[in-house]
């Protein structure tokens, strides 16, 4: 199977490895922040309703390299600091483009996320994971419970179904939330795999 980045190296880098007839389809942490962007809108005010899907133009959006956040201590080194964020917004929407083509060598998938303090994640439109996420998102919306990001590169693991795959281009969207706008910390980190 052969994954095509779009229009520049990935932070989500992409990356395959096939055994066999099983492939998978890899978007890396922040070991290579430095290679990688993606595109993100600060929730200062409402995103247009689609914005989690395939076909959304993101191109006015601009484009950060993960991890997202800021003033958590320790080995995170952010890509993109949201200096702006304590006491203004408390999310912010990412959007990462990564094609796949060949669907019949792509099985499971699995979502690893470092966050601080809650997110949800769609891919293709379709939501795949969620933590301390409220059940209707807006841009002024709040994680319901505080989670500390790990600064030692932690990472949550959520077995994710490929079924929302497609043939071609794919969005990883994600939503993060902090509990509420004066939180000391944010962050974002996030690779599919």
């Amino acid at each position: 199977m052969n994954v095509r980045p779009s229009r520049t190296l990935l932070s989500l880098l992409i990356v395959v490895s096939c055994e066999a007839h099983a492939a998978t389809v890899y978007v890396h942490p922040s070991s290579a922040w430095q290679i990688s962007s993606w595109r993100y809108f600060k929730g200062i005010e409402e995103p247009p309703s689609n914005w989690r899907e395939v076909d959304f133009d993101d191109s006015s959006w601009p484009s950060g390299k993960a991890p997202f956040g800021y003033g958590v201590k320790g080995f995170v080194r952010y890509g993109t600091v949201l200096a702006d964020m304590q006491e203004r917004y408390t999310s912010v929407l990412l959007r990462k483009h990564f094609y796949v083509d060949d669907l019949a060598k792509t099985s499971a998938l699995k979502l690893s996320v470092n966050y601080g303090d809650g997110f949800i994640a769609w891919l293709n439109g379709v939501q795949i994971a969620s933590q301390n996420a409220p059940a209707t998102p807006t841009a002024a919306s709040t994680a319901m419970a505080e989670h500390p990001a790990r600064a030692e590169h932690h990472y949550e693991v959520f077995p994710e179904d490929a079924a929302p795959l497609r043939l071609g281009r794919n969005i990883l969207a994600i939503q993060m939330f902090t509990r509420s706008r004066d939180r000391a910390s944010a962050l974002l980190d996030a690779s599919l795999i």
